[in-house]
């Protein structure tokens, strides 16, 4: 491309382009300094004055210009669009017409059925009312009211589509955003919902925004399981993959609220993905699904199975990520199968690369020093983890709440546990069913399955 008249005018950048060509890839300080660079123009243009910095950035924009051109040849709907406005305003018709028709076999060509494949079809329309609109005022077409429907359609996806990120972030961050438009869009969604059935893009978004909506309603859930198998091959891999873990979550979600069949079903989905590679990324397995697997699976005491996933799906973990995910997970595995000593050792080299792993790798640690009853490692892991929390301005209020809570009755716990001794059996007796009743009333609580185990196996202490 340094090479093309057509795209370069710079016999200065054509000379720093062969020089760095030339010593491709080593790039080593010795090489790239502004002595080098200027020696190695001047060899080649010995007669021309030049300044290095206006030849840099002459080449940087060069590149930025390959980096667009690479980038068309990828798109070739986007290439053949903007060949047609090309052709429009040239005003060369029988060209225009030629293209027009090959661009039309090339959309619906598409196999995904997307927001994208909307916006492709309200972009050619454009295009299209544009030309007639010069050819003829006043003739009669479908083209406008095409080129609306396609927009409606194309805004429509993209909304509920960003509706659901911005409502999924709120879930893990301590974020807010506004929803413009949003109430009108599904009320016009549900009062003609039949129409939007066979529109994929739309009504998948729809029902995904109902589960993080309306949570406590499980038809939703089941209707986008409908929906996959109808339409799922409609969606490019990465937006499939997305659509998934967005299933994927509410199952999570249902699971933190202690719904049994969504356990099973979480597990049920983990099998799907590993077996159909759904949420592989690049050959690659996306952290957080590894580590909640292993958390599902060890709920289910699917011993077994764990272990094998541990292992072998850790190579497909990005390596930047994978000793860290490891060593949390097998110190998961060992503290289930109530190897204490193996787990805690473990958990020492997990690193808190972000919140969820600071989260999880310190209840972890709560419930290790639970188990072992060291009680001043127990309360001095309690007491750092509440200033954590207080501290940490970026943590959701539902993730927040449901580790405070977590905290807070497993310290409570601890203190009856400790203090058996101390205190009459009735006394006892009275603190372990009023810390049940509220445990049983809290409504957002991490691990609320393992505190109810603590409290049977204190109850089976008391007698």
């Amino acid at each position: 491309m340094a090479h093309s008249p057509l795209h370069n005018k710079h016999q200065a950048v054509t000379a720093l382009v062969k020089y760095l060509d030339k010593i491709y890839p080593d790039f080593s300080e010795k090489k790239t300094t502004e002595e080098s660079l200027n020696r190695a123009i001047r060899k080649n243009l010995p007669k021309k004055a030049f300044v290095l910095k206006h030849v840099s950035s002459y080449t940087l924009k060069l590149l930025e210009r390959l980096f667009i051109l690479e980038e068309l040849e990828k798109a070739p709907v986007e290439s053949s669009n903007l060949l047609l406005k090309a052709l429009r305003n040239r005003q060369h018709n029988k060209r225009f017409e030629n293209k027009l028709n090959k661009h039309l076999k090339l959309i619906e060509n598409i196999p995904e059925r997307n927001a994208a494949y909307h916006y492709h079809n309200f972009a050619l329309k454009s295009e299209v009312d544009l030309y007639y609109l010069r050819q003829a005022p006043y003739r009669r077409d479908e083209n406008l009211q095409t080129k609306v429907n396609s927009l409606d359609k194309y805004f429509m996806s993209e909304k509920l589509r960003s509706a659901c990120e911005m409502i999924n972030r709120t879930l893990f961050l301590n974020v807010s955003y506004d929803f413009h438009l949003l109430d009108e869009i599904t009320k016009h969604i549900r009062d003609r919902i039949d129409y939007f059935q066979s529109i994929p893009s739309i009504i998948i978004y729809y029902h995904i925004y109902l589960t993080l909506t309306e949570a406590e309603n499980p038809k939703h859930y089941q209707r986008i399981k409908e929906l996959l198998n109808n339409f799922g091959h409609q969606f490019p891999r990465e937006e499939l993959r997305n659509i998934y873990l967005y299933k994927y979550n509410y199952c999570l979600r249902q699971v933190n609220k202690g719904s049994q069949a969504f356990l099973q079903e979480t597990f049920l989905l983990i099998q799907e993905f590993m077996d159909k590679q759904i949420l592989l990324d690049q050959g690659l397995l996306y952290e957080g699904l590894y580590k909640n697997a292993v958390s599902i699976g060890l709920r289910l005491r699917q011993f077994d199975w764990t272990k094998n996933f541990i292992y072998e799906y850790k190579e497909m973990l990005l390596p930047a990520v994978a000793d860290n995910a490891f060593n949390f997970c097998l110190s998961s595995f060992y503290y289930e199968s109530q190897q204490y000593d193996l787990a805690l050792a473990l958990l020492n080299e997990v690193e808190y690369t972000d919140i969820v792993y600071t989260l999880d790798a310190k209840s972890l640690l709560l419930r290790i020093y639970y188990q072992l009853e060291e009680e001043e490692s127990f309360r001095s892991h309690f007491a750092a983890f509440q200033k954590f929390l207080r501290r940490n301005k970026l943590i959701a209020k539902p993730k927040y709440d449901r580790y405070h809570n977590l905290f807070r009755y497993t310290q409570l716990c601890f203190h009856l546990k400790t203090r058996w001794d101390f205190q009459s059996k009735t006394r006892s007796r009275a603190e372990l069913q009023r810390l049940k009743q509220q445990i049983e009333d809290e409504k957002s609580i991490s691990n609320r399955g393992w505190l109810k185990t603590r409290l049977q196996e204190l109850e089976q202490r008391l007698g």
